[in-house]
């Protein structure tokens, strides 16, 4: 930007470079590259906890951290989550549904860019997000672009770096590197998101029912 006249760099100003993590392969993948491609110090890593996570997820995370905490000591990582548990939304806004989706804003989305302030002050931070969406897992995230300016905030620009990449591609990398993969996908899950979603296949249920029955059992006895 600084040989092309600055005009870039003047008028792009982003406070903030976040890498979002989500326990899921695309989001272990991007890490990885960012890790790649910028100096540890210059962004971070920021672990959305819903309420919902599976139980391999959470260790994941963990062992996400140990990781790359070795190979690069000053990378920070946090977590975002909301203050109230999500059963307790549940009796405030109702049970999640496929026309009633509030779950993603109140439990991840918000409670990201709550905590993502300019150091030192209270002022909300242009954050350039790298995120682990892929074209091919809907009709919907086809038609995105890599770039996407002011798509849930207009403080946010979300970076895909891997929007095109299969699901082949992403299991390959993953094998190259030695990444850990979250133990759900061994299990049959071909995603592993929420524990439980309006929105997941019979398939995805039984996995969840048989592998994590103590972890849904608050869902299913408030349904």
């Amino acid at each position: 930007a600084e040989l092309k006249g600055k005009k870039v760099l003047h008028t792009t100003k982003v406070d903030i470079f976040l890498a979002s993590f989500s326990g899921g392969k695309d989001s272990q993948v991007v890490l990885d590259l960012c890790t790649r491609a910028l100096p540890p110090s210059a962004f971070q890593v920021i672990y959305s906890d819903t309420g919902y996570e599976l139980p391999s997820s959470l260790t994941l995370y963990e062992q996400v951290k140990e990781h790359y905490g070795k190979l690069y000591p000053d990378l920070k990582f946090s977590t975002a989550r909301n203050h109230e548990k999500v059963l307790n939304y549940w009796d405030k806004i109702g049970t999640p549904s496929d026309k009633h989706r509030w779950c993603c804003s109140v439990m991840k989305t918000a409670p990201l860019y709550r905590t993502l302030k300019v150091p030192g002050t209270n002022r909300q931070a242009k954050v350039l997000a790298f995120e682990g969406v892929r074209a091919e897992e809907s009709a919907k995230r086809s038609s995105y672009e890599r770039i996407g300016r002011g798509v849930k905030h207009s403080f946010v620009i979300n970076a895909r770096p891997i929007l095109t990449w299969t699901t082949t591609d992403i299991f390959l990398y993953m094998f190259i590197h030695g990444l850990p993969i979250n133990q759900a996908y061994r299990n049959g899950k071909p995603r592993v998101g929420c524990i439980l979603c309006p929105f997941s296949s019979p398939w995805d249920d039984m996995i969840a029912n048989t592998c994590y029955p103590n972890e849904l059992h608050p869902f299913i006895t408030k349904i």
